[in-house]
């Protein structure tokens, strides 16, 4: 009788344990690829303001977008208006493929879109007027956005990097899915072998009987 109960007392142990196994390796499975679709291989577009410098009577400035993600962005566009002043000389550097869609030179705007910016890529803007320029998105002079939304200014370099703290917590999150896992396979390993062992106990029983 006692072995019977036994039985029946491990079945639920190890049925739970194999529950909350495949529990564990679900949230691992989900959680990763939720982390590795929407945080790690993502784009991230940035964008640094380059420094006005003013030399014969002519204002020498511009942007510079960067893809300091692990994804391409797509369907990048770049806004520059409102400049007060008209565009005498534009320079665009970019290994990207671009199109002018609107100003220019001879404009006091320009509007630029690419299709893709692959990552660790860059296009520079560069911008000769007759008088200084100022750029800034409060100042609604300069927009960038690609699919992902507007992008983000370029941090300083006293600004620390989310990278190392990113993947702590990547390595951290797999490390616990794994051991949950595994404790879980252990505990209904565990719970097998005393069933074995119960199932042989009543058996031996019988045949005393």
């Amino acid at each position: 009788m006692n072995n019977e109960k036994t039985i029946r007392a491990e079945y639920v142990r190890t049925i739970m344990a194999a529950i909350s196994a495949a529990i564990a390796l679900a949230a691992l499975l989900l959680g990763g690829g939720w982390f590795w679709n929407n945080v790690w291989d993502v784009p991230d577009v940035r964008y640094t303001i380059l420094p006005v410098y003013e030399l014969n009577d002519q204002a020498f400035g511009g942007v510079v977008i960067e893809n300091r993600g692990r994804s391409t962005a797509r369907d990048v566009y770049i806004l520059i208006k409102n400049l007060n002043t008209t565009i005498r000389r534009l320079k665009i550097d970019t290994d990207e493929p671009y199109k002018i869609l609107e100003g220019g030179e001879g404009s006091d705007r320009v509007a630029i879109s690419q299709d893709m910016l692959t990552a660790g890529l860059s296009t520079s803007v560069y911008l000769l007027t007759p008088e200084k320029i100022s750029l800034s998105f409060e100042g609604k002079t300069l927009m960038v956005r690609s699919h992902k939304g507007l992008a983000h200014p370029s941090p300083s370099p006293e600004t620390p990097s989310w990278n190392a703290i990113l993947v702590g917590l990547l390595i951290g999150f797999l490390l616990a899915g794994i051991i949950g896992f595994l404790a879980n396979r252990l505990l209904w390993m565990w719970g097998m072998h005393k069933i074995r062992v119960a199932r042989r106990g009543l058996r031996e029983d019988l045949e005393k009987k």
